[in-house]
């Protein structure tokens, strides 16, 4: 798991980019590396870990919050957990051992729902490239169904599980009252929380080997 963040990290310090919410249209610029590292606590991109027996919340461990929150941070991604607006916003972070790090972001508000997925180009100079599609209310409550068939709001966030060539699925959920998030190693195919993230990358336009899937 730490190598796999390790090395989206260090292919990422290397991006230029900032991507356009627009199908298949991206604008590029550089991004300096001084703006890619959090530089305190209310710049990491989750809640940290308190205690296993927090009544406020058990975030990620800071080494893994770290490291996620300038994978991120690259993407221009913003900080969700703190958005108080009525938007509700899923996120799928997924970290890749041997490839570049793939952002989904699902948001939905008054009925209008939009999907946006980034990834890096490796065609010649590395650059993000941001895309995205507008989901009709039939692909929004089968997603929703997934959500509940994963008890996703009820899973623990994180799982004690150590893994080095492979990949991790950190999935975000935020409604207007409430914030969680749910990372894992490697899930087993047939878990209804791999189904439940595999139906947002099935959603977008990416077309993956398998090899490309770690």
């Amino acid at each position: 798991m730490k190598k796999a963040l390790v090395l989206c990290y260090l292919f990422l310090s290397t991006c230029f980019s900032q991507g356009q919410d627009i199908i298949d249209i991206a604008k590029k610029v550089p991004v300096p590396r001084d703006q890619v590292s959090p530089k305190d606590l209310a710049s990491y991109y989750f809640p940290l870990t308190l205690s296993p027996d927090s009544a406020v919340y058990v975030g990620l461990d800071p080494f893994m919050n770290r490291s996620c929150s300038k994978v991120l941070a690259t993407m221009h991604e913003r900080i969700i957990y703190r958005n108080q607006s009525d938007t509700v916003i899923y996120r799928l972070t997924w970290l890749r051992a041997f490839h570049p790090p793939v952002v989904i972001r699902l948001e939905e508000y008054k009925g209008s729902c939009w999907l946006i997925w980034k990834t890096v180009d490796e065609t010649s100079s590395p650059q993000l490239v941001t895309r995205r599609k507008k989901l009709d209310q039939k692909t929004w409550n089968t997603f929703n169904q997934r959500v509940n068939r994963a008890a996703f709001w009820q899973l623990s966030t994180n799982e004690d599980v150590i893994g080095v060539d492979g990949f991790d699925w950190i999935l975000e959920g935020k409604l207007p009252d409430r914030y969680h998030v749910v990372a894992r190693f490697m899930p087993k195919v047939n878990s209804d929380y791999y189904q439940c993230c595999h139906f947002l990358i099935e959603s977008t336009r990416l077309q993956l080997s398998n090899k490309e899937k770690h």
